[in-house]
């Protein structure tokens, strides 16, 4: 309560005239006015709450279709969810991993628990015991709706609102679906028509959220989720759906990087770093560009980082190959920036030393991504790591992607 508010309240206890009047006032202000000013305080909280950001993740590129068929599915290459929460936002310890990804045609989900609920709550009412997945092209009130209990069997729903009024019918949709259940951990896979889930493709985002609905009959419910919903109503957390990209489809064959610069064509001395391509101010270093050579030089203190601007997409199982002439003196590392999205989430950085290089033939050095990191690098950045004391004389450069 405000000071304005516990002046008016105390001038209405001073007009009361009579104990009658007393009560009516102490009345209003415990039963009405109090309760008011609480609400207001918690739907402050809920709105503070609600406002932390969705999580977000871009899906691995794909080079093949897999046309529903899960035993070709790589899911060890899927995106991974295996940080979960429960409704309320707080950190929910669950033994359980969710994997995705898609190819043109369907969108591919595998979610395990290494726990004994499932099993022994087999018996349960459907909707009880099973993995919940909600899909929207935007938050609202049109949506998809998946349920797979833990014996397999699933439904799924369209809600949409027609002139004004909201339809949910269950829809004669064919998934594919893997189920295995053991006393010990439930493992569930399925091929879902990805026209069914959503309408973007090529790198737009939609919205999902993933729940592991555990509503026992006697027991307290312990559900988590993918994405807090801030409340008991799974319908009114569709507002509070994660962020899911689309992947982008690769043709599979090796291609060059286009906007790497020739050097050679460079006639006039001039100092500074080919527009397209920055220094990490982390690890400065000098750079020049004269009479076809790129220069780069670290300071002996430390070492120099440099990468391209521009990210290009990758697909599970790619690398990049590297085509070096010039010279180098110290310890000088080709690099791959791997990135979640469109720089949308930094995944890490790997190199390979270059051992030789030649002014005169071209010198081939390949930088792999790690089976760790498939699933989470969609798009890269390449660069050059150059050891404290250390010279990358460049006369050109090619890069590809190759498999």
């Amino acid at each position: 309560m405000s000071e304005a508010e516990r002046a008016e309240a105390a001038k209405a206890r001073e007009k009361a005239s009579t104990p009658k009047e007393s009560a009516r006032v102490e009345k209003f202000v415990k039963n009405i006015w109090e309760p008011a000013e609480q609400g207001f305080k918690d739907n402050e909280i809920h709105k503070a709450m609600r406002s932390i950001p969705v999580p977000r993740f871009a899906l691995p590129n794909f080079t093949e279709e897999f046309n529903g068929n899960l035993s070709k599915v790589p899911f060890e290459n899927g995106a991974t969810i295996s940080k979960w929460f429960s409704a309320n936002g707080d950190a929910y310890d669950a033994k359980a991993e969710f994997r995705m990804l898609a190819d043109s045609k369907f969108l591919y989900i595998m979610f395990s628990e290494d726990s004994t609920i499932p099993f022994a709550q087999k018996n349960q009412d459907f909707w009880l015991n099973g993995i919940e997945l909600f899909f929207a092209d935007a938050p609202g009130l049109d949506y998809k709706q998946l349920f797979i209990d833990v014996n397999g069997k699933y439904e799924f729903y369209s809600n949409e609102v027609v002139e004004g009024v909201e339809r949910f019918n269950l829809q004669d949709v064919k998934i594919e679906v893997k189920n295995e259940l053991t006393p010990e951990k439930w493992t569930v896979k399925a091929a879902i028509p990805l026209a069914e889930a959503t309408r973007m493709r090529d790198g737009k985002p939609f919205r999902c959220n993933i729940i592991r609905s555990r509503f026992f009959k006697d027991e307290k419910p312990t559900p988590y989720y993918f994405c807090p919903i801030f409340t008991t109503s799974h319908k009114e957390g569709l507002q509070r759906m994660g962020q899911i990209f689309t992947p982008v489809r690769i043709d599979g064959a090796a291609r060059a990087i286009e906007d790497i610069p020739d050097f050679s064509a460079v006639k006039l001395s001039q100092t500074g770093i080919p527009s397209n391509w920055e220094i990490n101010p982390k690890y400065p270093m000098s750079c020049k560009v004269e009479n076809g050579h790129c220069i780069f030089k670290s300071t002996t203190k430390g070492m120099g980082f440099v990468n391209s601007k521009e990210y290009f997409p990758i697909a599970p199982g790619e690398s990049l190959e590297y085509e070096i002439t010039g010279t180098c003196t110290g310890n000088v590392g080709c690099c791959i920036l791997k990135s979640n999205g469109k720089g949308m989430k930094f995944v890490g950085t790997n190199w390979t030393t270059i051992s030789t290089i030649s002014p005169d033939a071209p010198t081939k050095v390949v930088v792999k991504v790690p089976q760790i990191h498939l699933g989470a690098t969609t798009h890269f950045r390449f660069g050059f790591q150059i050891a404290p004391n250390a010279t990358l004389d460049l006369t050109s450069l090619k890069i590809k992607v190759v498999k």
